[in-house]
């Protein structure tokens, strides 16, 4: 085989490569982990760009789906190119141990969502007990749709509720930290 036959191999190849490259690129939401994108010049030479900070971030929402404000939080995320892991408590539950780390940020009369329908729900003894912290706590981990949703963790900050404001500034000042 020439070597003329065997560059031109080489550079479909490549092409074909990039181009693959970039469409499960750009059909991923979230990019955690990637710290560079591949793209190529017209010479066919692959460069590597590196990512904006905000795909590096690494920052995990809680909450529930099929919430409103979860999903308007969501689509924030998406749409302002910020990445994240959703963790949904009501499928796959919370533990204490991340409940008591919300609480280092994070009153519990805050976190404790009185207006779920959840709560509504409970006995007057159940809320009565619930003023107790560690009620409170077995409570949550019991029923997590009682948490106030989304909380936003980052590894330095948490952020409970969504509004554009919130989140502009709770990203802003994690990223200054």
């Amino acid at each position: 085989m020439s070597l003329h036959i065997v560059r031109h191999l080489l550079q479909s190849s490549l092409r074909t490569w990039a181009a693959m490259a970039k469409r499960i690129t750009n059909s991923l939401d979230i990019r955690i982990g990637t710290a560079h994108t591949a793209a190529v010049n017209p010479s066919n030479q692959i460069h590597l760009q590196p990512i904006s900070a905000r795909y590096l971030m690494a920052l995990v929402m809680y909450g529930i789906p099929n919430c409103d404000t979860v999903k308007k939080a969501r689509m924030w995320l998406t749409e302002n190119q910020i990445a994240y892991t959703f963790h949904d408590f009501k499928k796959d539950g919370i533990t204490l141990a991340t409940l008591h780390s919300f609480l280092q940020d994070i009153p519990l009369d805050t976190l404790l969502n009185r207006y779920s329908t959840s709560w509504r729900k409970l006995s007057d003894a159940a809320r009565a007990a619930a003023g107790q912290p560690n009620q409170a706590l077995a409570l949550l981990v019991e029923n997590p749709t009682m948490i106030k949703r989304p909380v936003l963790v980052s590894e330095n900050a948490k952020v409970v509720g969504f509004s554009d404001e919130l989140y502009s500034a709770f990203l802003r000042d994690i990223h200054q930290l």
